[in-house]
């Protein structure tokens, strides 16, 4: 179901005098640095856009009324002087103006203009004509907006938005017949419930519209996709294969505002998609909507996707915990095998295993009682060897052979244990894995020898690993990229890259694509190898053939073997590509630009990496904090950037231990950018979609891209800043008023820009942090 674009309009916001004499308002201030980003091409303008009374739509200056340069040019030289592009930026000027009578009139003005002229006018424009007759009950001027529209040349379609303030007109007017005829054109579903309350604000509908529409979208899809169909899951997979996290997750809250109830396909397919999307917050919120559903009792299914994504991740393992406390409490969300395989696998992950065997204590105990499989056995030990406690692993696995259970072991528990046993050189208790296979007649599969070969050249036991390879050779043993890929990077490390290179080319021609780890091995030996062009050939097959392109990690390859071939230009070109198309740089990757100019007294050069850090926000680590130092004493200045010397942050914490309610700016600032913002519309409406990912409207904002339009531009930053901060300040006028209702009477503001945004206003007192 389609995703179009949103509309929304200003609300009122409490003002600041009214928050001030019931509670106190504490603002820490920081000095801002301007991120170190490379200078942006500035396009130059024709003639004809030099001397044009209003500039193109990246140059428009705020404070300017263009409406009235508009009159002014048209009393002087009349309308034909006007050219269509010039109608066309002041229409789009136009929607940047709040929209009233005043601003409804002067649009039309532009719509009979561009009509006589057989132009094309902005569906957006006629859009907002008729919201504004609707709001003034001008039904039949409505109507004739939309019959114009119709009759464009352009032959231009309805818009989402278009059907929707259709669909309030015909309903507030109560024209029933246009209502049934309008309905009748539309049988796949007009728009989303919350988009529908969205594009209304203002329009005064009563509850009863309200339910009414309800019923219409409700038989709408049903007609077209009931929820609990098959078909319904199968289209939300088909959003998140095809990565539209948000496309799903608006279908999903589309249908419980209209009261369908999802069932657990489904709701296991939303929680799980979003979990591997990254949206975590999202998936929580759906997952406790979902468990709200009046006819849907709690599903374990559904608890436990969600338990199995985030225990994956060990910053998202309190978020488990919680779950997983709940799962213990409620009868209808009992933990099976699979849920304790999640919160074992979560713990070792968090590099946490006493909790993780404390678990597996009480397994087979009352109420649990559940009998380890292979699969847990599986999670066990290779957990214990990874958190590199061998002994707990061998008495786990002579606890399985105790059972005398001819499934257990299987192969892939004896990879674990001969992995694990490689990894320490305990050459006795392998010999004692590799006779009990051979006694049972279990045959090691192409996991094994790749293994095997991995941990001998990890080992630097390059004769060993190699007399693997003979074997599988010998056996007629196919190999697998993965194999491909893990002796490919041995290679490498063993500084063996002619034969990694060999080895490379073969896997390609047997049908085998390579991975991205394989590309990044194949650079760090190029490099390595002092083959700077063919690391480069390398790198750019990566950025064709891999559907992602390159990772971080393949950045920091090309970052790190550059610096230490001492080619520091061509390492910060790769970092600024680096940030260009991932929008982020690691703190490793500055590490490996610092570390070689450190280590050769190259102060000059470390002192301009330092000083490009301060673009990048919160870098840190202890390794990269040493390098810093060594920097800073050498050089005799502070060059840690704002944000890690101010110590606001450390003053933030303490007061958090107080549990004083504390609102960062910095995180309202990344909100009013969302694309759910009316900030982003303002946004997008000014700068176009170029700031975009994928230069698609929808898409988050692509912080790089804004970057290089308004850091070189005075202009540019200060509408960005006309835009941004004022929707900060309403965000953070919003949570004000509700600690206010509250009665809360200390709120901390933590601000890094506090004069610029002129939010010293609202504030009673102010520290400052320097």
């Amino acid at each position: 179901m389609p995703v179009q674009d949103s509309w929304s309009f200003p609300s009122a916001h409490p003002s600041a005098s009214a928050l001030k004499p019931s509670s106190t308002t504490i603002t820490l201030d920081a000095t801002s640095v301007p991120s170190s980003i490379s200078d942006r091409t500035q396009a130059s303008f024709s003639e004809k856009n030099k001397n044009s009374f209003i500039p193109d739509q990246t140059e428009l200056d705020p404070n300017t009324n263009y409406w009235k340069l508009y009159q002014e040019t048209v009393n002087q030289h009349g309308i034909n002087s006007i050219e269509d592009e010039e109608l066309l930026r002041l229409c789009k000027w136009l929607r940047t103006q709040p929209l009233n009578n005043d601003t409804a009139k002067k649009m039309n003005i532009m719509r009979k203009i561009s009509y006589g002229r057989k132009r094309e006018f902005s569906v957006d424009l006629y859009n907002d004509l008729i919201y504004m007759c609707i709001k003034r009950s001008k039904y039949d001027e409505a109507q004739k907006i939309l019959d114009d529209m119709i009759q464009d040349r352009s032959e231009r379609k309805m818009n989402q938005r278009t059907a929707t303030l259709l669909l309030a007109m015909y309903l507030k007017s109560g024209d029933e017949p246009r209502l049934e005829i309008f309905l009748a054109r539309y049988p796949q579903g007009i728009v989303y419930m919350e988009k529908f309350l969205r594009w209304t604000r203002g329009l005064q509908l009563t509850s009863d519209h309200i339910h009414r529409v309800k019923d219409i979208l409700y038989v709408l899809q049903k007609r077209a996709c009931e929820p609990s169909t098959s078909r319904f899951t199968h289209l939300l997979d088909h959003f998140f294969s095809t990565d539209r996290p948000l496309d799903a997750l608006a279908l999903v809250n589309h249908a419980l505002d209209l009261g369908f109830s999802i069932n657990d396909i489904s709701a296991t397919c939303v929680v799980s998609g979003l979990l591997k999307a990254n949206q975590f917050e999202e998936a929580i919120r759906m997952y406790k909507r979902l468990d709200n559903q009046e006819h849907q009792p709690s599903s374990r299914p559904v608890a436990n996707s969600i338990l199995s994504s985030l225990c994956k991740r060990p910053n998202q393992l309190h978020i488990a915990e919680v779950l997983w406390k709940r799962m213990l409490e409620e009868p209808s969300l009992k933990p099976d095998a699979f849920s304790f395989g999640s919160m074992m696998t979560g713990y070792f992950r968090a590099n946490n295993p006493t909790a993780a065997l404390e678990l597996w204590s009480i397994l087979e105990k009352e109420p649990h009682s559940i009998q380890p499989n292979g699969v847990l056995y599986n999670v066990v030990l290779s957990g214990l060897f990874n958190n590199h406690l061998p002994g707990a692993a061998k008495l786990i696995y002579e606890q399985m052979l105790s059972r005398e259970d001819a499934e257990l072991p299987g192969i892939e528990t004896l990879n674990i244990m001969i992995h694990g046993l490689l990894s320490t050189q305990d050459n006795e208790e392998l010999r004692k894995v590799l006779v009990l296979m051979e006694t049972r007649g279990i045959e090691a599969n192409i996991q094994t020898y790749t293994l095997i070969s991995d941990i001998m050249f990890s080992q630097r036991d390059s004769a060993s690993a190699n007399r693997v390879l003979d074997l599988m050779k010998d056996r007629q043993i196919p190999w697998t990229g993965v194999t491909y890929s893990a002796v490919i990077a041995g290679l490498v490390k063993n500084k063996q890259f002619l034969q990694a290179r060999e080895l490379f080319e073969e896997m390609q021609e047997s049908g085998h694509k390579p991975t991205i780890h394989t590309f990044g091995a194949m650079m760090q030996g190029a490099l390595r190898s002092q083959f700077v062009q063919l690391a480069e050939e390398i790198a750019e097959r990566a950025k064709v053939e891999l559907p992602k392109g390159m990772s971080l990690g393949a950045y920091q390859i090309m970052i790190a073997g550059y610096a230490d071939l001492l080619r520091m230009d061509d390492a910060q070109r790769w970092l600024e590509e680096a940030l260009q198309s991932k929008s982020m740089v690691s703190w490793q990757m500055i590490y490996a630009i610092l570390k070689p100019c450190v280590d050769r007294e190259m102060w000059g050069a470390a002192e301009r990496v330092v000083v490009s850090m301060s673009g990048q926000g919160q870098l840190s680590s202890y390794r990269l904090d040493s390098l810093v130092k060594k920097v800073e004493k050498v050089r005799g200045k502070v060059l840690v950037p704002p944000k890690t010397i101010q110590g606001k942050s450390t003053v933030v914490k303490t007061i958090q231990t107080l549990d004083i309610p504390i609102i960062d700016c910095d995180q309202l600032a990344r909100l009013v950018v969302e694309p759910s913002h009316p900030a982003y519309k303002k946004l997008v409406d000014h700068f176009g979609t170029e700031i975009l990912q994928n230069q698609e409207y929808g898409q988050p904002l692509d912080r790089y891209k804004f970057g290089t339009i308004i850091f070189p531009n005075e202009a540019q930053r200060r509408v960005a800043n006309s835009i941004i901060h004022p929707a900060v300040r309403d965000e953070i006028l919003k949570r004000l008023f509700q600690l206010w209702i509250r009665g809360t009477a200390l709120v901390i503001v933590d601000v890094p820009l506090l004069l610029e945004g002129e939010l010293w206003r609202i504030v009673s007192e102010v520290i400052v942090v320097y």
